[in-house]
């Protein structure tokens, strides 16, 4: 018998299988236990017509390389799946489809090759897990200071025109630092003891505010300004904020508030009864420490003038009866007032509306916003009403506490 093969392989002849004799009774059992030379191919449909192949001349169907007696030789090539006959012709004639075991139907051009075992990894080792580890942390810090965490994790920034770092507000809350400019010669506005630290109804404010964007007392650092120096610090950066019975007016700056409006009124001593009303002033003296106040109050009624340095020397000459009357400020009245041992009383004569609040370096909306927030909770929960209390408590004085209308911020 010759064994087809591919047109490398040399053919091989084997003694043909004898016949089975005629009539013989075709095994029975499943096909799996069947001899595997006892099957043999059947003829391709469309193979040409003519007589059946002798036995040695067919290819012949490929038994399992273990019942192969050349199976071991590798001298016999292995036909591929599409070459493989599709029906099997089983003993005695009867032809049909005979299903094979699996380990029937594939075999292989050569034995298998030993596969050698996979290299075993080295574990690793719990220094190496933490070097890399602590580079992995420091990449990630190194992407939080250059690019933020904000923008790292896909939140948005502020609609507002400030940048993110350049805003009062986020530097305070991420510093926890602030530099505010105050007032330091009003007793009981802002004030500057001896021992250099400060008090007053605009430090007390200015302590909320401060908390409010997420700085505590400890960090505040405050610096006195005089008057005509409060817009230039703003601007160059000298303070933050600035917290000093600021009045709003046309500088180019934000302002956050108001959180109180004061009125230009008129300072008495309390015992005079002759003296109940502005009009009663008449013909009198009047202190004048250049303040705006003096020249409205004269417009209002007759008086005369007696000039001072500041509010402090009105206040004394007040006490000593050398004047009847001192103007300005209800809130810087108040305050000068309130720590003397006699009692005062202010005449209100609204001569104008001054409506203090924060001032803020142009451009800075986002802390003009936080701010303004901070003073509308102060004012919603009746904190500027118990300051008032607290610093002028020894003054006949009605602050104005009605809720005022806010400055937009830009």
């Amino acid at each position: 018998m010759k064994i087809a093969s591919d047109d490398t392989t040399p053919m091989t002849r084997l003694p043909a299988t004898a016949a089975q004799p005629s009539g013989a009774q075709a095994p029975t059992g499943p096909p799996a236990q069947r001899p595997a030379q006892a099957l043999r191919p059947v003829p391709n449909q469309h193979a040409q017509a003519g007589p059946h192949p002798a036995a040695d001349q067919h290819t012949p169907a490929h038994p399992h390389p273990a019942a192969h007696p050349h199976a071991a030789s590798g001298q016999h090539a292995v036909p591929s799946r599409h070459s493989m006959p599709d029906q099997y012709l089983a003993p005695g004639g009867q032809s049909g489809p005979v299903q094979q075991p699996m380990s029937e139907q594939r075999y292989l051009s050569q034995p298998p090759t030993a596969v050698p075992p996979a290299r075993r990894r080295r574990p690793v080792t719990p220094w190496v897990a933490l070097i890399l580890a602590l580079l992995l942390v420091a990449a990630l810090a190194v992407a939080a200071v250059q690019y933020g965490w904000p923008i790292a994790l896909g939140s948005q920034r502020s609609p507002d025109p400030t940048p993110i770092g350049d805003s009062v507000a986020d530097r305070a809350a991420a510093t926890g630092k602030i530099t505010i400019g105050v007032r330091g010669d009003v007793p009981g506005v802002g004030y500057q003891m001896a021992d250099g630290s400060f008090s007053g109804f605009d430090i007390d404010v200015a302590k909320r505010v401060a908390k409010a964007l997420g700085v505590e007392e400890r960090g505040i650092t405050f610096v006195v300004l005089p008057r005509d120096e409060r817009a230039d610090a703003l601007t160059d950066g000298r303070v933050d904020l600035v917290v000093a019975t600021y009045s709003i007016d046309d500088s180019d700056l934000l302002f956050a508030g108001p959180y109180i409006v004061a009125h230009q009124a008129v300072l008495v001593r309390d015992g005079d009864s002759k003296i109940l009303k502005p009009a009663d002033l008449k013909g009198r003296k009047l202190c004048d420490q250049r303040s705006t106040a003096v020249g409205k109050v004269q417009k209002m009624v007759d008086m005369v003038t007696v000039t001072a340095e500041n509010y402090a020397d009105c206040i004394r000459l007040l006490a000593a009866g050398k004047v009847d009357a001192v103007s300005g400020d209800d809130l810087l009245l108040a305050g000068f007032a309130n720590r003397e041992n006699a009692r005062y009383r202010i005449l209100r004569a609204t001569l104008s509306d001054e409506r203090y609040a924060v001032g803020i370096k142009q451009g800075d909306v986002r802390t003009c916003e936080a701010v303004k927030g901070a003073i509308s909770e102060l004012i919603t929960n009746n904190v500027i009403g118990q300051l008032v209390a607290t610093h002028f408590s020894n003054v006949d004085f009605r602050a104005d506490l009605r809720v005022p209308v806010m400055e937009p911020c830009g």
